[in-house]
């Protein structure tokens, strides 16, 4: 497998890099509902679901702007081998094709747990991009043996992302997080539990989106040929009235 080797020179490149990819096919990343409140003393595990191409880099920049923690996220095998600058910057990887890789990834997944009290794994618990309206989500159970075999208290976080076009040229993207629940073996509920909170996060997402909710935004990016056209005419409308 693969193995996390965070680079402070790979996150400061890859940060400015993002942003501009952000800036050039987003308009804008919107926060719904309450931040969330975790414990610092103990790790973090955000359960998203995974619907999109960009998932990772959203996780990414809400890690950066909201949690502050030392990112790790699991990432197959193949696209990790083909995008290796990812594992400088938290990305490690996991074979599904392999009892032994994903023993190992399992494996060392419950080392940074043990190791990194301030970690935050980011595990896209589907395994596969699956489209967010999709019922049910099908989070695959490696969530419930890393947390039999970690054994300790942990935060766990599920996250809901959606990506859409409104009113703008290019994509509104909404983030809805849910309560972090302080959790050990003997309270955990089981994965089902979290598949079923995500869900609730991305149709509660739909809601707001439909009641004309926007929430707070976190990152502002392309305008729209509309708004560039509203903006040049009202420079240019004063001169015309003269």
């Amino acid at each position: 497998m693969i193995r996390t080797q965070h680079k402070k020179w790979a996150d400061f490149i890859f940060q400015h890099y993002l942003n501009s990819l952000f800036r050039k096919h987003f308009h804008s990343m919107n926060i719904l509902g309450d931040l969330p409140k975790t414990d610092p003393q103990i790790p973090l595990l955000l359960l998203p679901n995974h619907s999109t191409w960009w998932d990772g880099f959203f996780v990414y920049a809400l890690n950066k702007k909201i949690l502050h923690r030392e990112l790790y996220l699991m990432m197959l095998e193949k696209q990790l081998q083909h995008f290796s600058f990812f594992a400088k910057v938290g990305a490690y990887s996991i074979d599904p094709d392999s009892l032994k890789g994903v023993k190992n990834s399992l494996e060392y997944t419950q080392r940074i747990l043990k190791e990194k009290k301030n970690a935050m794994i980011c595990l896209f618990a589907q395994g596969v991009l699956s489209p967010w309206f999709k019922r049910p989500l099908e989070f695959q159970r490696g969530l419930e043996t890393i947390m039999t075999r970690y054994g300790k208290r942990i935060n766990i976080l599920p996250l809901g992302m959606k990506a859409i076009f409104l009113e703008e040229q290019h994509a509104h993207v909404f983030f809805r997080f849910g309560t972090c629940e302080q959790i050990d073996v003997p309270s955990f509920q089981g994965a089902l539990y979290y598949e079923r909170k995500c869900e609730q996060l991305l149709d509660q997402i739909i809601n707001s989106i439909q009641s004309g909710e926007r929430g707070e935004i976190i990152f502002s990016g392309a305008q729209s040929l509309s708004t560039r056209a509203d903006n040049k005419r009202d420079r240019l409308s004063p001169n015309l009235k003269e």
